[in-house]
């Protein structure tokens, strides 16, 4: 099992705060067996906007090489996003 990084030891130079937060957040929801997740539900989890929570998903799924972030549904104005641990050997910055 990987494990769950508090997310004050990221790199603040790669992410910013709310990137930090959700990576965190979602390694620690992987580590409970959920790989399916909206915005709003995260947003709410974390105090910020759902549409930031929105942005920030797609802004990692091409950042973060430690997880497989990817939209697997859509209904009406709402994605499901699929995420699991990457499979790629190297870990992303936020493990620094």
């Amino acid at each position: 099992m990987h494990p769950v990084i508090n997310e004050n030891t990221y790199n603040e130079d790669t992410y910013n705060k709310n990137q930090m937060k959700v990576i965190s957040y979602l390694k620690k929801e992987i580590a409970a067996g959920r790989n399916f997740f909206k915005a709003k539900h995260i947003s709410s989890d974390l105090g910020i906007t759902a549409k930031e929570a929105g942005t920030t998903l797609g802004i990692l799924s091409k950042k973060c090489s430690e997880l497989d972030i990817v939209p697997w549904s859509y209904s009406g104005t709402s994605t499901t996003w699929k995420v699991s641990l990457s499979s790629a050997a190297a870990p992303c910055a936020c493990d620094e």
